[in-house]
């Protein structure tokens, strides 16, 4: 009996759960890391400090500003499968936004609203706390990407009979698009594409990302035989 496909909008929320959660462990594990670092890891004096204390006494709200930042940035709309450069800035844009919002929010804002004095933390907290949740949370959300490309080494691996031996039609621009999408996309892993054809006289006999193009349309039926063709 085959399985019942997943709801893809039950899927989304429940993917957007889990991000939520993880988003609220990384942030105040770092954060409570940072302290542990500042204070050179000497436990007893992390148990006796105040930073500790201040800390976990804002983790709610601090956790709710992030998760606030971090839709603003639609960090929880990006597909990290395919991420890159431009994702990784916008990742630390938002870590840098919401460390800096809980530091006004603990130093002045709810202090003020509630009559205390300024939360006690150390001097070099907000870079340290920038630093640490900065590299935790590019190293989960990018875990998505090297997942992704594990992924592909492993479809590149299965022997050749496992996939489907295709033949592309056009070895121009969106062709080699289409060529490199099947080629590097882990969820297309398991098209082997042979072989190309394209009108044009000029490009037959050359490569396209290492696959010939064999010539025109006229050649479909016995490039088909020739090269064992079961998708097109």
């Amino acid at each position: 009996m085959s399985k019942k496909p997943r709801h893809p909008t039950a899927y989304a929320r429940l993917r957007v759960l889990f991000l939520l959660l993880a988003d609220a462990v990384i942030l105040n594990a770092t954060n409570i890391l940072t302290i542990l670092v500042r204070l050179e890891f000497n436990l007893v004096d992390f148990e006796e400090s105040p930073f500790l204390h201040n800390i976990l006494l804002y983790a709610a709200v601090n956790t709710v500003c992030t998760w606030l930042i971090f839709k603003f940035f639609n960090i929880y709309k990006i597909l990290w499968e395919y991420a890159g450069l431009l994702e990784a800035f916008i990742l630390a844009g938002a870590c840098a936004l919401s460390t800096s919002i809980q530091y006004v929010v603990m130093q002045a804002i709810l202090p003020n609203i509630f009559a205390v004095g300024p939360v006690v933390l150390p001097r070099s907290y907000p870079i340290l706390a920038f630093l640490f949740f900065a590299l935790a949370e590019a190293v989960f959300r990018f875990s998505y990407r090297l997942r992704a490309m594990a992924k592909i080494s492993y479809g590149r691996k299965k022997p050749l009979g496992e996939k489907a031996r295709t033949m592309l039609i056009g070895g121009g621009q969106a062709g080699a698009l289409l060529l490199r999408d099947l080629q590097n996309n882990p969820f297309s892993s398991h098209n082997h594409v042979v072989c190309i054809i394209d009108d044009d006289p000029q490009k037959k006999g050359h490569f396209l990302n290492n696959v010939p193009i064999i010539g025109g349309r006229s050649l479909i039926p016995e490039t088909v035989k020739k090269y064992g063709i079961t998708e097109i």
